[in-house]
């Protein structure tokens, strides 16, 4: 499979031939490596460490500046999806926006950048539906998380690329269908 390298926003792809580079070798373009759950490493895509990194900035925004920052990157709500590990059994928390709220109901987007495979996050609800979430004004709450079918996603994914356009760059990198998850009050 080849994996693509992105140039900056708007312009062509590169296509490049390998589908894996060595752990420590720099890669063309200068691209970043991340982890495959094979111990494959994609050119591209943000690596474990950056998507970790940049989970922990966005906490620490919101705690230095008691809640008055980060609860609308984008332009869209956040919120902090607490999940338990699939396999560790811990709770695990991540921060996530949601480009369209429902009502009740937050819809957040298991995009991962564009990546081959699915966040830890997604796969914790996965096996594990019942979440808890801290939204802007709330505290922390029990939900039920739900993946749309495909009718569903089909139908919603058009206003979710309108909220915010890399969704639709996020999926033309991946050839898995990106999924959507429903965190319903329970």
């Amino acid at each position: 499979m080849a994996s693509v390298l992105r140039k900056n926003r708007g312009q062509e792809a590169l296509q490049h031939e390998a589908s894996t580079v060595p752990l420590g070798v720099s890669t063309p373009l200068g691209g970043i490596l991340s982890t495959h759950t094979e111990q494959q490493y994609r050119v591209g895509m943000p690596s474990n460490f950056v998507l970790k990194t940049m989970n922990t900035l966005h906490k620490a925004g919101l705690a230095v500046t008691f809640g008055k920052w980060g609860w609308e990157p984008a332009g869209m709500p956040a919120i902090k999806l607490y999940t338990t590990g699939r396999k560790s059994g811990q709770e695990r928390e991540s921060m996530l926006t949601c480009p369209v709220v429902d009502g009740d109901t937050y819809v957040i987007v298991a995009s991962r950048g564009g990546d081959d495979f699915h966040p830890a996050w997604f796969l914790n609800l996965r096996d594990n539906p019942t979440v808890s979430v801290v939204a802007k004004g709330q505290p922390k709450h029990q939900r039920h998380a739900r993946i749309a079918t495909s009718e569903e996603r089909n139908a919603l994914w058009p206003t979710i690329t309108e909220k915010y356009k890399g969704y639709a760059g996020y999926q033309e990198r991946t050839d898995r269908e990106i999924p959507i998850v429903f965190l319903e009050k329970i």
